[in-house]
């Protein structure tokens, strides 16, 4: 609100504490090396792509990590548009795992997208198994305040899709999403694996 934007009061409140059932640091470590990797391998589609043994050679963890359609998906040659565009978007999942696990200081506003470079390189800087086991994650507090920011912005840009008019206070549709799949997966919401992960607002 201070931002100007109004979400409805009758929203649900998201999980409290005592309802949580984390990840584990590791696993949330793994996840967000695969999601540079997929993010990795779209981008390079543009250009040189880079096939799986060159991803593996930086992100060999996160390779290890893929699930069956990011596998897929970084195996096939020409991958259909949607879904490499898709897996592009990946970054700004992997950029709210880096904030969760302290790997960047603040979470940004949802208002533009992130410093792709600045992810991979953050990613291929904590590949190793030495630097996966000493993983951790930001206090729950502040897990569930950003699911709450989050879920309450993805509700108006939804709201704002439907009304037909840009979303208010400069918000990012992909960035919201993906910051929205990527704590609805950290905090377990409905037990969903990754590729199943919904975001209803």
């Amino acid at each position: 609100e201070r931002l100007g934007a109004h979400s409805p009061a009758h929203l649900p409140p998201v999980l409290g504490a005592g309802e949580v059932r984390l990840r584990t640091p590791e696993e949330t470590m793994r996840r967000m090396l695969a999601l540079c990797a997929v993010a990795v391998r779209a981008e390079s589609l543009s250009s040189e792509p880079l096939s799986l043994q060159d991803i593996a050679t930086k992100l060999g963890a996160g390779v290890a990590a893929l699930t069956p359609a990011e596998r897929d998906f970084i195996e096939r040659d020409a991958p259909d548009e949607e879904t490499w565009a898709n897996h592009g978007w990946r970054y700004e999942s992997a950029a709210l795992l880096q904030w969760a696990l302290g790997l960047s200081e603040a979470l940004p506003p949802p208002t533009a997208i992130c410093d792709a470079g600045q992810i991979a390189r953050i990613a291929i800087d904590h590949a190793d198994e030495a630097r996966i086991a000493q993983a951790s994650l930001r206090p729950l507090p502040e897990l569930l305040d950003a699911l709450d920011g989050v879920y309450r912005r993805h509700w108006l840009v939804r709201q704002a899709r439907l009304d037909e008019r840009e979303p208010p206070i400069g918000l990012h549709p992909s960035v919201v999403y993906e910051r929205h799949y990527a704590l609805n997966w950290l905090l377990r919401f409905d037990e969903q694996d990754w590729d199943e992960v919904g975001t209803p607002t």
